[in-house]
């Protein structure tokens, strides 16, 4: 499977033999598609990107500022006619002459992949921790980009409110004092006076934003 699906993609033979040794050092590899190339999984995670005749891995925050020291241009995704910058670099010429280097940075990459997935995964559990936060939403806030109560506080629950709304907005009314209780720690029945009363009137100044919407 990931020889042909290189071949596919242009990479020279001798890449592509560099490339099926390597990944078959990991494991249960596979390939689906992702950001118009092919995204290569482990265990679950995405830690490499085939695309454009080229090898990407994966790298955020300090894997990524390594792997931009060392030359490695970012992938560019082109998304509704928008460049945006992804978390994945180039495997150069140089790295494919260097197969145990080469092999070194895909496992790192791939330890960042897991470590990612465990944290957002704990992350999930602390929302579910929560007065009023259900397996349920706390699915509906992983979609929105919030894992974790951080998140959360950090976005605020007006902002969380929305964006649920933008994505559903049969979501009711009850939700916002829901995530504004999980902020505070407490039941959405008895948040202080003053917070309550400060989202009802958040919620009618902003109803008109979703009435109208099928």
């Amino acid at each position: 499977m990931i020889i042909k699906e290189l071949r596919m993609n242009g990479l020279l033979d001798e890449k592509r033999r560099v490339a099926e040794s390597l990944f078959a050092d990991l494991g249960q590899v596979s390939q689906r598609s992702q950001f118009g190339g092919l995204g290569v999984w482990c265990d679950g995670v995405m830690f490499a990107l085939i695309a454009e005749g080229e090898l990407y891995l994966r790298g955020r925050e300090a894997l990524g500022r390594d792997y931009a020291a060392r030359g490695m241009c970012p992938f560019i995704y082109t998304k509704r006619g928008f460049p945006v910058r992804l978390n994945y670099y180039r495997v150069d010429a140089a790295m494919w002459q260097h197969p145990h280097s080469l092999a070194d940075l895909l496992q790192r990459s791939l330890q960042q992949a897991r470590s990612d997935q465990a944290s957002r995964l704990a992350a999930m559990m602390r929302l579910h921790t929560r007065p009023n936060i259900s397996i349920n939403m706390e699915r509906r806030l992983y979609r929105i980009g919030i894992y974790s109560l951080e998140d959360l506080a950090r976005v605020g629950a007006t902002q969380a409110f929305s964006q649920l709304k933008e994505a559903n907005h049969q979501v009711d009314d009850r939700v916002l004092f829901d995530l504004a209780a999980a902020v505070q720690g407490c039941h959405s029945a008895v948040l202080p006076r003053p917070l309550n009363e400060a989202l009802r009137q958040w919620l009618q100044g902003n109803a008109h934003r979703w009435r109208y919407k099928k």
